[in-house]
């Protein structure tokens, strides 16, 4: 893959960093529906939006759940198990988590959906290939993926995309099946790993990875849940976070794994573990850190919500990463908490900073920023309100371009009202600028999932964000209207703005 156009600071580290914290306006009407929104040949991921709604109730099946696409031409196509003929069945959590990435060369966006289930309920969950047409999504171009998982399995939890140095005609899928049991550890979890034909779209089976497998030179361990989190390198491989990872006497202390494949075979090779007690990691792993509850892209920031700083509770802390690349392993980097020099904000008392990070350029051309969630942060008086920072980091070139925070709230740059249990930032993605623009600006999705609309509580919004002067763009619920509980937000389509930017 090409990696002309990135910053050397970016090509070295794999991102930048920016921190944004917020939440949206008042919502808006919901956007009428249409008929299969008919997306302009040409367009990527930078102008569709995807969000999943995995508590929704689909034609009387509680938790079936929907996912809500939202075209460049303003309508909105609804996706569930039943329009895109997968079946039907009720806590199948479909939306639980969503890709976005052209997967066949059409330059149109296509869709990996997992739908995990309820453990409880013997869901042993799904994921699934959807690929875009001139006519939207529809059920013949809707495909399930082949897998072998057991009731409890969670198989979808989470995905991820990553590319090939061997090829540039194939890539990598992984699924997250935090739920399986391996060797009789309960729970214990495991990677599905698919070989994806980047011409076709078609995925096929190829092995299941755990912490078993020789090449992580690990054990599986009951409750470890690997598969939960997981992030995409760049080329040959993928991160997966496991913040539920008891580290000595440290539980949920939590490590990050770098599972890594052979330029030329694309065979598993060695991978490579971190915890807060590696070398070169500051701190030391302790109960409830979570290092590893969210990554960002290539794994170059890893957020650890639950790390307290001296004696403040939770306050959250972000490791940075230079993933590694050709025959070189990744390597620790700077460490940060909200107390640290040049970072917006002060640690406080649950804000969880961490608990998310996206990576864009989202202020400024040329300089990449992380976007960091803290939705445990008070705004006010109202308590878990949430905000992101978007954090400039000189270590990443970002060296003139001013850190923000975002949130809600009077005078705020998202303005409308933070509210208590809002957690605005939970959940952030990256919408990329177009790629043919030379001076490119991404924008910035931030997931707001407890907010209250009028008395239906928790229905949630999504807010798209602009950082150059233009400020909020979007901010809008579930098409389908408000529900309660529904948590819109909590689940972000993730675009992996760097692939469309470097294939």
């Amino acid at each position: 893959m090409k990696t002309s156009g990135v910053p050397r600071a970016l090509a070295a580290l794999g991102g930048g960093l920016l921190v944004v914290v917020g939440a949206g306006p008042a919502l808006a009407a919901p956007t009428p529906i249409g008929p299969a929104a008919a997306a302009p040949v040409g367009r990527y991921s930078f102008d569709l939006t995807a969000v999943g709604v995995p508590t929704r109730t689909v034609s009387g099946k509680v938790q079936a759940g929907v996912v809500d696409v939202n075209f460049p031409d303003g309508r909105v196509q609804r996706l569930s198990q039943v329009s895109l003929g997968l079946g039907s069945g009720s806590y199948q959590r479909f939306g639980a988590s969503v890709v976005v990435r052209d997967l066949n060369g059409d330059n149109l966006s296509d869709l990996v959906v997992g739908a995990p289930g309820v453990a409880a309920k013997g869901r042993t969950g799904q994921a699934y290939v959807l690929l875009q047409t001139a006519k939207g999504f529809t059920a013949a171009n809707a495909h399930t993926l082949d897998q072998n998982a057991n009731a409890g399995d969670r198989f979808g939890t989470a995905i991820a995309v990553s590319g090939r140095e061997s090829s540039n005609s194939m890539l990598d899928l992984w699924v997250g099946a935090p739920g399986r049991d391996v060797n009789g550890h309960k729970d214990a979890g495991a990677v599905y790993r698919y070989y994806l034909d980047a011409t076709t779209g078609s995925a096929s089976f190829n092995d299941v990875i755990s912490q078993d497998t020789a090449q992580l030179s690990q054990s599986a361990e009951a409750g470890d849940q690997f598969g939960e989190v997981m992030t995409g390198q760049q080329t040959n491989g993928v991160v997966v976070g496991v913040p539920h990872e008891d580290v000595g006497a440290g539980r949920d202390a939590g490590e990050v794994v770098f599972i890594r494949t052979d330029r030329t075979t694309d065979l598993l090779t060695s991978a490579v573990t971190f915890s807060q007690n590696a070398k070169g990691i500051p701190g030391a792993a302790a109960t409830g850190d979570r290092f590893g509850a969210s990554l960002g892209v290539f794994g170059i920031a890893v957020g650890a919500p639950g790390e307290d700083v001296g004696p403040i509770k939770d306050a959250g802390r972000i490791q940075l990463f230079a993933p590694g690349g050709g025959t070189s392993g990744p390597q620790p980097l700077g460490s940060f908490t909200q107390d640290s020099p040049g970072v917006l904000g002060a640690a406080k008392k649950g804000n969880q900073y961490g608990a998310s990070i996206a990576v864009g350029q989202f202020r400024c051309v040329g300089q990449f920023q992380f976007a960091i969630g803290a939705p445990g942060v008070d705004v006010g008086k109202a308590k878990d309100a949430g905000a992101v920072f978007v954090q400039s980091n000189a270590q990443l070139g970002s060296t003139n371009c001013a850190s923000k925070q975002v949130n809600q709230g009077k005078g705020s740059l998202l303005g409308g009202a933070a509210k208590t249990s809002d957690h605005l930032g939970q959940v952030v993605s990256t919408l990329p600028g177009d790629p043919a623009e030379v001076q490119r600006i991404d924008n910035l999705m931030i997931g707001v999932p407890g907010k209250d609309i009028g008395k239906t509580k928790n229905t949630g919004v999504a807010v798209v964000w602009s950082g150059p002067k233009k400020g909020v763009l979007k901010t809008f619920g579930f098409s389908g209207g408000n529900a309660k509980s529904q948590a819109y937000g909590s689940s972000l389509g993730l675009s992996d703005l760097f692939f469309e930017m470097l294939s």
